[in-house]
């Protein structure tokens, strides 16, 4: 008689105290606070306002430490990052652990290695960072919504819905805005970026990558022995390649693909996901094919050639 109330009691705690994305509703509140009182967000206000989530308090967050230890390594990290504001004394963002957590963020976006102590933590406001950063996207969406129908204030900008998602594509990545692509690979470093940025290759990109023919790839990555060099190509072909196709339709209308002035237009996005080893294997067997094609014009064209020549002779 005793247990199941204490289990519904804690169920019904625990549900008004989170949302249906499992995130808690302060941290909705805070990041609809600090949305409506700025609307065009940059990168370094972004960061400041997503480790600023009560699920990097302890006090609202049992996953949440705060390690003695922090008043010696955090401190250090800030040093060695050199861009971070510790004279901010705008709360949330002066608290110890909304301070801790921007650390940790930038120090993964740097590359930088921690101590055992302190990784356990990093992981933990990796891991969920994207969450948060999809909550503040749904939070923007709202805030657009809300000033589109009622008025009387600034919806946010879509710099500042874009500059989620970016944020959320680097910390998955690990990397900086300005970083190449190419350094998500095992084994590349920054020395390595120069064989690939030559004027003979210029490969930027993962795509640009994987459109390379073999020998001209294995060329480029000579400073990478045959086991790295396998390492690297499995890697590479694990990476998802993703394409979208739009549709525009006027849906009431019986020409829906008529647009006109004042039409009330439905955009369906479908986004198609492949591995990118299938688009390597597609690329592998279309260039054979304009090999083939172009040797068979090249002999159709000299067997053409001489058939003139021999006419010619013959006239």
């Amino acid at each position: 008689m005793v247990i199941l109330p204490v289990v519904v009691g804690t169920w019904w705690y625990r549900s008004i105290r989170y949302s249906g994305d499992q995130i808690l509703i302060n941290t909705t509140q805070l990041f609809m606070h600090f949305m409506y009182k700025t609307p065009n967000m940059n990168m370094k206000r972004l960061s400041m306002v997503l480790t600023a989530a009560f699920e990097f308090d302890p006090r609202s967050n049992k996953e949440a430490t705060i390690r003695p230890t922090d008043n010696i390594q955090v401190p250090q990290l800030i040093r060695e990052l050199g861009n971070i504001n510790v004279k901010k004394k705008e709360p949330p963002f002066c608290y110890p652990y909304s301070l801790k957590a921007r650390v940790l963020v930038m120090a993964h976006l740097a590359r930088m290695e921690v101590s055992d102590d302190i990784e356990e933590d990093q992981r933990f406001v990796v891991r969920k960072s994207p969450a948060l950063l999809q909550e503040m996207v749904n939070v923007g969406c709202q805030l657009t919504m809300m000033a589109n129908s009622r008025g009387g204030f600034h919806a946010p900008r879509l710099v500042s819905i874009e500059n989620c998602m970016k944020l959320t594509q680097m910390i998955v990545q690990g990397l900086q805005e300005s970083k190449s692509p190419l350094l998500q690979l095992p084994h590349f470093e920054e020395e390595h970026l120069r064989y690939c940025v030559s004027k003979k290759y210029k490969v930027r990109s993962l795509q640009d990558l994987v459109s390379l023919k073999d020998s001209d790839r294995r060329s480029m990555l000579r400073f990478l022995g045959e086991e790295k060099y396998d390492e690297v190509m499995a890697v590479l072909a694990s990476f998802p390649s993703i394409t979208m196709d739009t549709k525009l339709q006027v849906l009431d209308d019986e020409d829906s693909n008529n647009i006109t002035a004042g039409s009330i237009v439905t955009v369906t996005v479908t986004l198609t996901r492949k591995r990118m080893a299938e688009v390597f294997e597609k690329e592998q067997n279309v260039t054979p094919c304009l090999v083939v094609g172009e040797e068979a014009s090249t002999e159709d064209a000299a067997t053409q050639g001489d058939v003139s020549k021999t006419k010619a002779k013959v006239w």
